[in-house]
């Protein structure tokens, strides 16, 4: 299943990446990608993080990572891979995440969920200046 999961993820980067590269978009604005791909939200799960860090070998959990609660975010969040933050998919929200946290496309779970992790990222110092 690890392996599949890799192999999905980075299938999706490989993707994103000739789709921002053809239309020369690296800044997460969905413009010019192929359609029906949007800017996808990350849930904070940890999945990926704990998987396939793009900073570490071997598939390590990524080191930048801060947990609190059952919220997995990055501790330079402003600063972080560009694998992680431009993540353009054909669904709004993470399926992995969706899966992960049971939140069965409740929307306002998954809201509350987003608005929870964003604040904890402030917590952390990653507030934009």
């Amino acid at each position: 299943m690890r392996i599949l999961t890799k192999f999905i993820i980075v299938q999706i980067h490989v993707a994103v990446t000739r789709c921002l590269a053809i239309t020369g978009r690296m800044n997460n604005e969905p413009r010019g990608c192929a359609k029906g791909w949007v800017v996808m939200y990350c849930l904070y799960c940890g999945d990926c993080c704990n998987r396939m860090s793009p900073i570490t070998d071997n598939g390590d959990p990524c080191p930048l990572l801060i947990v609190k609660d059952n919220f997995y975010v990055c501790s330079d969040y402003h600063n972080r891979p560009k694998q992680c933050e431009h993540h353009m998919f054909s669904s709004r929200f993470c399926p992995i995440g969706l899966d992960v946290l049971k939140l069965n496309n409740n929307i306002e779970h998954i809201r509350k969920r987003i608005d929870d992790g964003w604040e904890i990222i402030k917590e952390n110092g990653n507030e934009p200046g």
